[in-house]
C-alpha cells in the first residue's frame, strides 16, 4: 500500500484502484469512493441568496463595488444545468451604468462566478440575445455544463459566451 495523500486530520491509502483506508488519527476506516452527483442533484439542496453573494464578491473585490442595482444573481436551475436571467433592457442598453454584474452559484465547486459584463457589452451584440419585449428584458440562459460553460444557450439567442467576462 503507497501512501496517496496525507493531512494532519486524514491520511488516505490507497487499499486498491477503487477504494481508499482512511485514517483519522486513531483509527483506520474503509470508505468506498463517492459517486459524482450532478449539478441537477446537487442544485436542489446547496442555494445562496443574492445579498451573501454580492457581500462574498465585495469582499474578495476589498470595495462595495457591486450593489442590488447593478448586480444579477441565479442559483444553478434545478430542472436543467443552467443559470437563469432577465435583465432589464433599461439597465443593459443604459448609458447611465458601465456595466452589469452578473453572479452565479455553483453548488459543485461551491463558487461564485462573477462576470462584470460592460453595458456597452449589451449594446453591441443587441441581436444576439432574446429579448423579451412583453417584459422589456433580455433573457439568457448560461450554461454550466462543462462544454459551452457559461455560454447563452437559450433558444432564440446566437450562444454569447460570457466565459470572457469572469473576473
Amino acid at each position: 500500500m503507497a501512501k496517496q495523500a496525507c493531512s494532519e486530520l486524514v491520511c488516505r491509502v490507497a487499499a486498491s484502484s477503487n477504494n481508499w483506508l482512511e485514517r483519522d488519527c486513531k483509527t483506520w476506516r474503509f470508505s468506498a469512493p463517492q459517486p459524482r452527483r450532478s449539478a441537477k442533484d446537487i442544485s436542489q439542496g446547496a442555494k445562496m441568496d443574492k445579498n451573501e453573494a454580492i457581500k462574498i464578491i465585495n469582499g474578495k473585490l476589498e470595495k462595495n463595488e457591486l450593489n442590488n442595482r447593478n448586480t444579477h444573481f441565479a442559483n444553478l436551475n434545478s430542472a436543467k444545468d443552467v443559470w437563469w436571467f432577465d435583465i432589464p433592457t433599461s439597465k443593459a442598453f443604459s448609458n447611465n451604468i458601465d456595466a452589469i454584474h452578473l453572479l452565479v452559484f455553483h453548488p459543485i465547486e461551491t463558487k461564485i462566478y462573477h462576470m462584470r459584463v460592460p453595458t456597452e457589452v449589451f449594446k453591441k451584440n443587441k441581436d444576439k440575445f432574446f429579448i423579451r419585449t412583453a417584459k422589456k428584458s433580455i433573457s439568457l440562459e448560461l450554461s454550466a455544463k462543462p462544454a459551452g460553460f457559461l455560454k447563452d444557450v437559450r433558444p432564440g439567442s446566437a450562444s454569447f459566451s460570457f466565459g470572457d467576462f469572469v473576473q
